[in-house]
């Protein structure tokens, strides 16, 4: 495994080609950069790399890589490419890559015990399969998983399934723009919610609309 704090701010890929950075959203669409960052950013290798990172207020928190020098790693193992980001790269100023501060790799059984001292001074952890190779593409990686203490979240039923034990399909939003979530996009009464799971239930019979 691979533990890590997860950190708060908008998650980026940033491109290094020919000494000129370029930095991209979720969404394939460029982001600006403050002046101190691109220069920081620039300083880290002299060539050519795509990371992928987390942009915040004060600091980039860089969590894995996808090329280096010409060369595409995704398909490395993820703790092969944490090897390559510390051996390559080193924190600059605010330009942070990962290290034993936020990062701990461990075994099944050293996984508690991992989790256990990264939450004494984080509150969400990142757990990363370290033999998972990187989804370019994809928003999400079956083999990553965000930790964070228990809250209570409130959601809209989107769908009922089922006569002895019902299958609930569960949505958030409203979402102002649907256009984006192709097939998670579920509208109801001309609102449109992101269809985020489902859940089984005997006892419980909701309607479609309901707020659980």
């Amino acid at each position: 495994w691979v533990v890590s704090k997860w950190y708060d701010g908008k998650r980026i890929i940033i491109v290094n080609e020919n000494n000129n950075i370029t930095v991209y959203d979720e969404n394939g669409k460029k982001v600006g950069l403050k002046k101190q960052f691109k220069e920081n950013l620039s300083k880290l290798n002299e060539r050519d790399y795509v990371i992928d990172g987390i942009l915040g207020e004060e600091e980039i928190n860089i969590i894995d890589i996808l090329n280096y020098d010409e060369n595409n790693v995704s398909d490395m193992l993820l703790h092969e490419r944490m090897k390559l980001l510390r051996s390559q790269f080193d924190s600059h100023e605010n330009i942070i890559i990962p290290g034993p501060h936020d990062t701990k790799l461990t075994d099944e059984e050293g996984l508690n015990d991992a989790v256990d001292s990264l939450q004494k001074e984080h509150e969400v952890i990142l757990l990363r399969d370290s033999k998972s190779t990187y989804m370019k593409g994809e928003r999400r990686h079956p083999k990553w998983m965000v930790l964070r203490k228990t809250k209570d979240y409130n959601f809209i039923i989107l769908n009922v399934k089922g006569k002895n034990t019902y299958t609930y399909q569960l949505g958030a939003g409203p979402i102002l723009d649907g256009s984006k979530l192709g097939n998670r996009a579920v509208s109801i009464k001309d609102n449109v919610y992101m269809d985020i799971g489902t859940f089984n239930n005997q006892k419980e019979l909701y309607k479609i609309g309901d707020i659980v």
